[in-house]
């Protein structure tokens, strides 16, 4: 009885292992695209607002919502990505624009709700101007979640 007690409980520890190092894979890096096409809502001066529907890797069907701020040649801004189950992701910018090219730079992840909570990554972000006026936004990059 005791033999089959202990293969029991190295059973269980072997299990327990194998799903730590399942939940440790899952927080590595993971790669991250995701495209939004966004409408204008607020310019105010400098200070802009735009929100949008589109779709990523690890947020399926899900909407965008940026604020940039414009400083010369550069954007800097924020933007909170709603995932298709309400999570969110919280993501900085900065981009330069050169005329009539779309707007290039770095962004970074800095959390996020829900799954994404404990979020981080880095990748580079483009916005082009379509000629409809609106804005797509494009991040091409990794996450770790």
């Amino acid at each position: 009885m005791k033999r089959y007690k202990l293969c029991a409980m190295f059973a269980l520890a072997a299990i327990g292992l194998a799903l730590t190092a399942s939940v440790a894979t899952a927080a590595k890096d993971a790669p991250f695209t995701a495209k939004y096409v966004l409408t204008i809502d607020e310019f105010y001066g400098k200070h802009i607002v735009a929100s949008g529907p589109g779709s990523g890797t690890v947020v399926g069907q899900s909407s965008m919502v940026a604020h940039v701020q414009l400083k010369g040649e550069k954007a800097v801004g924020s933007a909170t990505i709603t995932a298709a189950n309400g999570d969110l992701i919280y993501i900085v910018s900065t981009q330069t624009e050169e005329p009539g090219t779309p707007a290039v730079g770095p962004y970074t992840i800095v959390g996020g709700t829900g799954r994404f909570a404990s979020a981080s990554g880095t990748g580079t972000t483009v916005a082009k101007d379509n000629p409809d006026g609106t804005v797509t936004s494009t991040f091409d990059g990794t996450i770790s979640f």
